[in-house]
Protein backbone atom coordinates (compact mmCIF):
# COMPACT_ATOMS: atom_id res chain seq x y z
CA UNK A 1 0.00 0.00 0.00
CA UNK A 2 1.21 3.35 -0.99
CA UNK A 3 1.58 6.13 1.84
CA UNK A 4 0.48 9.31 0.70
CA UNK A 5 1.49 12.41 2.56
CA UNK A 6 0.00 15.94 2.25
CA UNK A 7 1.09 18.04 -0.80
CA UNK A 8 3.53 20.66 0.23
CA UNK A 9 1.66 23.68 0.77
CA UNK A 10 -1.52 22.33 2.23
CA UNK A 11 -1.14 24.41 5.54
CA UNK A 12 -0.98 27.58 3.25
CA UNK A 13 -4.52 25.90 1.12
CA UNK A 14 -6.10 25.04 4.62
CA UNK A 15 -5.23 29.08 5.66
CA UNK A 16 -6.57 30.17 2.67
CA UNK A 17 -9.90 28.46 2.72
CA UNK A 18 -10.16 29.13 6.28
CA UNK A 19 -9.83 33.22 5.58
CA UNK A 20 -6.60 33.85 7.78
CA UNK A 21 -4.92 36.80 7.29
CA UNK A 22 -1.33 36.15 4.95
CA UNK A 23 0.92 37.78 7.64
CA UNK A 24 4.65 38.46 6.44
CA UNK A 25 7.64 36.63 8.19
CA UNK A 26 8.07 39.83 9.34
CA UNK A 27 7.51 40.24 13.48
CA UNK A 28 4.68 43.51 13.92
CA UNK A 29 7.18 46.36 15.21
CA UNK A 30 6.11 48.15 18.63
CA UNK A 31 7.47 51.99 18.05
CA UNK A 32 7.12 54.37 20.90
CA UNK A 33 8.50 57.47 21.98
CA UNK A 34 7.30 60.37 24.27
CA UNK A 35 3.53 61.14 22.56
CA UNK A 36 2.56 57.43 22.36
CA UNK A 37 3.16 54.05 21.21
CA UNK A 38 2.53 52.60 17.86
CA UNK A 39 1.59 48.68 16.75
CA UNK A 40 2.90 47.79 12.88
CA UNK A 41 1.52 44.63 11.59
CA UNK A 42 2.97 43.81 8.25
CA UNK A 43 1.57 41.17 5.32
CA UNK A 44 2.65 39.21 2.56
CA UNK A 45 1.07 41.84 0.11
CA UNK A 46 3.06 44.67 1.53
CA UNK A 47 0.47 46.06 3.63
CA UNK A 48 0.67 47.50 6.88
CA UNK A 49 -1.84 48.07 9.59
CA UNK A 50 -0.87 50.12 12.41
CA UNK A 51 -2.77 50.56 16.04
CA UNK A 52 -1.64 53.95 17.88
CA UNK A 53 -2.49 55.61 21.08
CA UNK A 54 -1.25 58.52 22.89
CA UNK A 55 -0.45 57.81 26.40
CA UNK A 56 -2.50 60.53 27.73
CA UNK A 57 -5.31 58.58 26.04
CA UNK A 58 -4.57 55.33 27.77
CA UNK A 59 -6.65 54.20 30.94
CA UNK A 60 -5.95 50.55 31.57
CA UNK A 61 -3.12 48.13 30.90
CA UNK A 62 -2.77 45.06 31.97
CA UNK A 63 -0.15 41.96 31.90
CA UNK A 64 -1.49 38.27 31.01
CA UNK A 65 -0.43 35.33 29.36
CA UNK A 66 -2.06 33.10 26.10
CA UNK A 67 -1.85 29.85 26.05
CA UNK A 68 0.01 28.99 22.61
CA UNK A 69 -0.59 25.05 23.54
CA UNK A 70 3.15 24.51 23.51
CA UNK A 71 4.60 27.29 25.10
CA UNK A 72 2.82 30.83 26.61
CA UNK A 73 2.73 34.09 25.18
CA UNK A 74 3.16 37.15 27.31
CA UNK A 75 1.00 39.75 26.43
CA UNK A 76 0.04 43.50 27.51
CA UNK A 77 -3.52 45.02 26.76
CA UNK A 78 -3.79 48.64 26.52
CA UNK A 79 -7.39 50.34 26.73
CA UNK A 80 -7.90 53.51 25.77
CA UNK A 81 -11.03 56.09 25.02
CA UNK A 82 -11.37 54.79 21.55
CA UNK A 83 -10.65 50.91 21.95
CA UNK A 84 -7.74 48.27 22.90
CA UNK A 85 -4.83 46.81 21.44
CA UNK A 86 -2.73 44.17 22.34
CA UNK A 87 1.09 43.97 22.13
CA UNK A 88 3.42 40.72 23.17
CA UNK A 89 6.73 39.60 23.83
CA UNK A 90 7.77 38.16 20.15
CA UNK A 91 7.01 41.58 19.05
CA UNK A 92 10.14 43.85 17.89
CA UNK A 93 10.85 46.27 20.44
CA UNK A 94 9.00 44.52 23.55
CA UNK A 95 11.95 44.58 25.69
CA UNK A 96 12.76 48.33 25.24
CA UNK A 97 9.10 49.41 26.07
CA UNK A 98 8.50 46.94 29.26
CA UNK A 99 11.84 48.71 30.38
CA UNK A 100 10.59 52.37 30.08
CA UNK A 101 6.78 51.91 30.69
CA UNK A 102 7.09 53.51 33.95
CA UNK A 103 8.35 56.61 32.53
CA UNK A 104 5.99 56.90 29.72
CA UNK A 105 3.01 55.65 32.67
CA UNK A 106 3.09 56.98 36.08
CA UNK A 107 2.63 54.25 38.59
CA UNK A 108 3.18 50.88 36.50
CA UNK A 109 5.77 48.80 37.90
CA UNK A 110 9.02 47.99 36.88
CA UNK A 111 8.93 44.53 34.39
CA UNK A 112 10.79 42.15 37.24
CA UNK A 113 8.16 43.31 39.44
CA UNK A 114 5.35 41.74 37.32
CA UNK A 115 7.39 39.53 35.61
CA UNK A 116 7.07 36.39 37.65
CA UNK A 117 3.60 37.00 38.86
CA UNK A 118 2.64 36.58 35.71
CA UNK A 119 4.98 33.26 34.61
CA UNK A 120 4.24 31.09 36.95
CA UNK A 121 2.22 29.24 36.84
CA UNK A 122 2.75 28.01 33.72
CA UNK A 123 -0.58 28.07 30.95
CA UNK A 124 -2.72 30.14 33.09
CA UNK A 125 -3.71 33.34 32.03
CA UNK A 126 -2.42 35.10 35.66
CA UNK A 127 -4.37 38.74 34.83
CA UNK A 128 -2.57 41.23 36.59
CA UNK A 129 -3.57 45.26 36.26
CA UNK A 130 -0.29 47.57 35.98
CA UNK A 131 -1.71 50.58 35.41
CA UNK A 132 -5.24 52.43 35.86
CA UNK A 133 -5.52 55.87 35.10
CA UNK A 134 -8.75 55.88 37.06
CA UNK A 135 -9.58 52.66 39.68
CA UNK A 136 -12.77 51.49 38.88
CA UNK A 137 -14.77 48.21 40.25
CA UNK A 138 -15.02 47.44 36.15
CA UNK A 139 -11.28 47.69 35.96
CA UNK A 140 -10.83 44.81 34.40
CA UNK A 141 -13.77 44.31 32.47
CA UNK A 142 -13.42 42.94 29.09
CA UNK A 143 -9.95 41.74 28.92
CA UNK A 144 -10.49 38.46 28.24
CA UNK A 145 -12.46 39.34 24.92
CA UNK A 146 -9.19 40.98 23.38
CA UNK A 147 -8.00 39.94 19.60
CA UNK A 148 -4.45 39.37 19.35
CA UNK A 149 -4.09 40.76 16.00
CA UNK A 150 -6.01 44.13 15.10
CA UNK A 151 -8.94 44.77 13.49
CA UNK A 152 -8.43 46.44 9.91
Amino acid sequence: METRFPPRNWLRQLAERLGIPKYSKRNPAIQYDDSGLTVSWYYRDGSTVTTSAKWSEISRAAVYKRDCYTVDLICIGFFASDGSFEIHEQMSGWQGLVEQLPRYLPGTPVWEQWWLEVVHPAFAPNWTLIFAREQTKDADAGLQRMPITPSS
